[in-house]
This record gives structure tokens, sequence and C-alpha cells, in this order.
């Protein structure tokens, strides 16, 4: 029991330090810009939702990728196990492209349905086409991720993640403020620098997955074209970027409700919230993904019974962690968000939020632990239906009546958003001990 504590840990602990430093791409562009400009901090919060809601299409494959090579690696199935990782270069190519083209086609027209205003649209656009636009270079890289993950390669993905981090960070202080031949750009700057730091750490992953594998892109894999696979990988990823585009569109829709309170110290505390909201649930989603491989190695074993310890495991210490950090995050409130703004109204009402947050918490560990565990038996289908029903009913519909109607803004905001999370996780919890996930079978 120790020695699997152990393994769990070892794997466990380079995924949260990825996740932290991934998350941290999207945070230092807005901490740096809010020296620059709150503007600028707004234009590139709304940028980001929609940039976000896109780029689950990724996880489509992704996901897909992580519990079908898995469970194919258990039963020791090589070939299929290559066919996936083919799929996932490939689809991920087709997706990324797809996104740019909807940016840029589309971009003015989201964001006008975000009720953006006039006077900060051009941003918002520019950060949006900088990001967006090159966004092939972070769809081949997260499918270069996958692949190192089945392969239980979890530190070559956090090393990476720091050295994105670090050419963010340097090509930002050049190009925000602008530094010696380099313009001022602002938040069009900082998108700029997300996407070469992005391509560096595509550039360090094809290097890796040639040093350190044996994977090479053969056409063997890919022609005739392996439909059957591809059906099993949307049999599992569709249903499961489902689950998480619907909370990203009701994400976007409830900011929409934000941005008619009219003040941009109200949007910009969402923001900052949301932000430090990821660190309190990073660790979980850490031991989630490595309970979802874990997971889908043991049901492609067969062994049904070290499966369900896992899942039991990985739920209550994720949702410990969760909560535990969203307590200090609340109690240091003050100091975080006083790092990103002066303004009092701003750290006042986000000390409010992140109070609320802490029970939040409870409801969004169990569900990132337990529905990644749930897709890795297979079971992806009922994540997606609840999850369309009860966010939009409790989280959307709630949001508008608690924030607008009943006058309490961003507060009753967020106790809509906690009682969507809450609800979903004794769903969750029921349907884990139901036991209805150990009828199913991906790969026989």
């Amino acid at each position: 029991m120790k020695q699997d504590k152990e393994k769990i840990f070892q794997l466990t602990w380079p995924i949260f330090i990825e996740l932290l430093f991934t998350t941290l791409v999207g945070n230092v562009d807005q901490y740096m810009l809010s020296y620059h400009s709150q503007k600028a901090v707004y234009a590139v919060g709304n940028a980001n939702q929609i940039l976000n809601l896109l780029v689950i299409l990724f996880n489509v494959i992704n996901l897909a990728t992580m519990i079908l090579a898995s469970q194919y690696t258990a039963s020791q199935q090589s070939k299929r196990t290559n066919v996936v990782y083919h799929l996932t270069v490939y689809v991920n190519t087709i997706f990324s492209l797809l996104i740019s083209l909807i940016i840029v086609v589309f971009g003015r027209s989201i964001f006008t349905f975000m009720k953006v205003p006039d006077n900060l649209m051009e941003t918002t656009l520019g950060y949006a086409y900088a990001v967006g636009g090159f966004i092939l270079f972070q769809g081949l890289y997260m499918g270069i991720s996958a692949i190192f993950k089945t392969k239980k390669m979890m530190k070559t993905t956090m090393h990476i993640s720091i050295v994105i981090n670090i050419v963010n960070v340097g090509f930002n202080f050049l190009l925000i403020n602008g530094v010696g031949p380099f313009p001022a750009m602002g938040a069009v700057g900082a998108g700029i620098a997300t996407s070469i730091s992005r391509l560096a750490g595509l550039l360090l992953g094809i290097y890796f997955l040639h040093k350190k594998t044996d994977f090479r892109l053969r056409k063997k894999y890919l022609f005739p074209f392996p439909f059957l696979e591809f059906r099993k990988m949307l049999g599992i990823g569709l249903p499961s970027a489902g689950e998480l585009i619907s909370f990203s569109l009701s994400q976007t829709t409830i900011l929409r409700v934000v941005n008619t309170f009219g003040f941009l110290y109200i949007t910009n505390a969402k923001f900052y919230v949301s932000m430090f909201q990821w660190v309190s649930v990073i660790y979980s989603v850490s031991v989630a993904q490595v309970a979802q491989i874990i997971v889908s190695r043991a049901i492609g074993a067969g062994d049904i019974e070290s499966a369900n310890n896992r899942i039991k495991k990985t739920w209550l210490f994720g949702m410990s962690i969760g909560v535990v950090m969203s307590v200090i995050v609340w109690i240091f409130s003050d100091n975080i968000v006083g790092l990103f703004t002066p303004d009092e109204r701003t750290v006042a009402l986000a000390k409010q939020i992140f109070f609320i947050d802490i029970f939040l918490q409870f409801g969004k560990c169990t569900n990132v632990c337990l529905v990644r565990s749930l897709q890795a038996t297979g079971d992806t289908k009922f994540p997606v239906m609840l999850g369309i029903v009860v966010m939009w009913i409790v989280a959307v519909g709630g949001s508008y009546l608690f924030g607008i109607v009943f006058g309490y803004g961003l507060v009753g905001v967020w106790i809509a958003m906690a009682m969507d999370e809450i609800i979903r996780g004794i769903c969750f919890l029921i349907r884990w001990r139901s036991g209805v996930w150990k009828k199913f079978d991906l790969i026989h």
C-alpha cells in the first residue's frame, strides 16, 4: 500500500507542476498587463474565455488518447496503441486549423455577442488573433503531451512547461511595455509572447519525443485510415468534451451576465478569482489525471477491484487538498489580489467570492476526480448529460436569478455556481457507488 501511494505521488507531482506552470502562462499575462492597463486585463480575460472554449476541441482526442492507449498498453496491443498516437497528431492538426479559422472569421461577432465594449473590442481581438491564429503550436504540443503521459513521462512535460513559462515571461517583458527596439504592444504583445512560448514548447516536445521514445510517424498507421479506432476515440472524446464544452459555454454565458453589471472592477474581480480558483483545484486535477491513466490500465488488465479502490482514494485525497488550498487562498486573498490591482473595491469583492469558493470546491474537486475516473472506465455519456442539465439550470439560471433579479451581483453568481458544483458532485458520487461503470468495455 505504501509503495502504491509513493507511485501515485511520483506521477502526480510532475503533473501538478506542469498544470501550475501551464496556468501561469495566462495568469502571468494578466499580472504583467495589470501594470500596463486594467482595460487590457479585461480584454485578455474575455478573449481567453473564448479561446479556452475552442481549445476543448483538443480534449476530444487527447482524453481518448490517454484512456485508449493506456488500456491497449495494459492488454499488450502495441499496434493499436501506435494507431491511437498517430490519430492524435493528425486530428489535433485539423482541429488547430479549424480553431484559427473560427477566431479570424468570427472573432468580432463572438465578442460582440459577449457584450465587449466598443472601446475594448480592438484590444480583445488583437490578443485573440495573436494567440488563436497560431493555436497549431498548442494543439500539436497537447497531442505530444498526451503521448508522454500514457508512457508515464510526466517529468518531461513538467520540464517543458517550465521552459514555456520562462520564454513567455521574457517576451512579455519585451513586448507589453516595449524594451529597446521592441515597441509597446500591450495585450497584443502578451498574445504574441504566448504564441512564441508555445512554439518553444512544441519544438522541445518533438525533440524529446524522438530522443526518449520509439514513436515515429509512419504511413502504415494512417493508411488505410483506421476508422474503427477513430470511432472509438470519438466515442470517448465527444461525450467527454461535451461535458467540458457545456461548462465553458455556461461560463461564457455567465460572463455575459457579469459584463452587464457595467463596472470594470466587478468583471476584473471575477477574472482574478477565477485564476486562483483554478489553483485551488489544480492538485485534484493532477491526481485525477494520474488516476485516469492507472484506472485505464487496471481496466485494460481486467482488474476491476483495483480500479474501484483507486477511484475512491483519488476522490478523497483530491477533495481534501482542493478544499484546504481554497481556504488558504481566502485567508490571504487581500494580499494576493492586491498584487494585481490597487482597487480596494476589487480586493474587497474578491475576498467575499473566495469565501463562497470554499464551499464550491467541495463539489468542484469531487466532479474533477470522479468524472475523470468514470471516463477512464468508458462511462462517458452520463457526465455530459448531467452537466448540460444542471449547469444550465442551476449555474446559468441561478446566476441570472441571484445576480440580476435578486440584485446580489457577483456574489449571487458565485452562489449559483457553488450550488451547481455541489449538486453535480452528489450525483457523481451516487453514480460511482452504483457500480454501473463496471459493465463498460472499450477495447474488446
